[in-house]
């Protein structure tokens, strides 16, 4: 297991997630984050987590714009970071 437990209790995991380029621009990826924290907090989660490719700044800002920050870096299958929101 390449996660190590957090003190702070449950959290959830995104694996992944891509909207249309035809159809980015329009607030789909803002949305379905709003309604994955939602669910997460139904469900007493403490904090998500997620892995992106260093490579992939876009990303990274997004995710850092939503409240994530980077928690570790990974060098496994790709270079990656695996990043974190306290919920």
């Amino acid at each position: 297991d390449r996660l190590p437990p957090f003190e702070e209790g449950l959290f959830g995991e995104l694996h992944f997630m891509k909207v249309l380029r035809s159809h980015q621009g329009r607030g789909i990826s803002s949305q379905l984050n709003r309604k994955l924290e939602e669910e997460a907090r139904i469900r007493e989660l403490h904090s998500l987590l997620l892995e992106v490719e260093i490579r992939n700044q876009h990303a990274i800002d997004i995710y850092s714009h939503w409240g994530y920050s980077i928690y570790q870096e990974c060098h496994g299958k790709y270079h990656s970071y695996l990043m974190r929101k306290p919920l």
